[in-house]
């Protein structure tokens, strides 16, 4: 009889074990966040990035849209260089070229919570009216 008893225990302690474990599953792939990033053309002025964020933020699939500019792009290259340790890179940067003359482009990171959302995304920005603006798009 213990040993009954002890068996259904058991038994209803594993199936608690899954159903916590499904349900942490299900809540941790329901937070997962994907990024995508618009690289934009050099010479985009204020107003026109000011307006193309407005319209990225107003695509219902989009989280959060932050615009980086021409500056600190620069400015990013180089912590990241120094962050992984490389000073040599960073310091050639810096020497070679200034914040308003470099390769480094300006970008919109935008975040979105449904991986299906991805080419929704693209379509929408590729044929509106800032689609001339848009130099690459890239998915993580």
């Amino acid at each position: 009889m213990v040993m009954k008893k002890f068996s259904i225990i058991l038994l209803i302690m594993a199936f608690i074990g899954i159903l916590v474990g499904g349900i942490m599953l299900i809540v941790t792939n329901s937070k997962t966040n994907y990024t995508m990033i618009v690289y934009v053309k050099d010479g985009i002025s204020e107003n026109e990035a000011d307006n193309l964020k407005k319209f990225i933020a107003d695509i219902p699939e989009v989280q959060e849209v932050t615009y980086i500019d021409k500056e600190q792009s620069f400015e990013q290259a180089i912590s990241k260089f120094r962050s992984e340790g490389d000073d040599i890179t960073a310091e050639s940067i810096e020497k070679s070229y200034t914040k308003n003359n470099h390769p480094f482009k300006a970008s919109y990171e935008i975040v979105y919570s449904k991986k299906n959302s991805k080419d929704k995304i693209e379509d929408v920005l590729k044929n509106s009216k800032y689609k001339d603006y848009i130099e690459i798009i890239k998915c993580f």
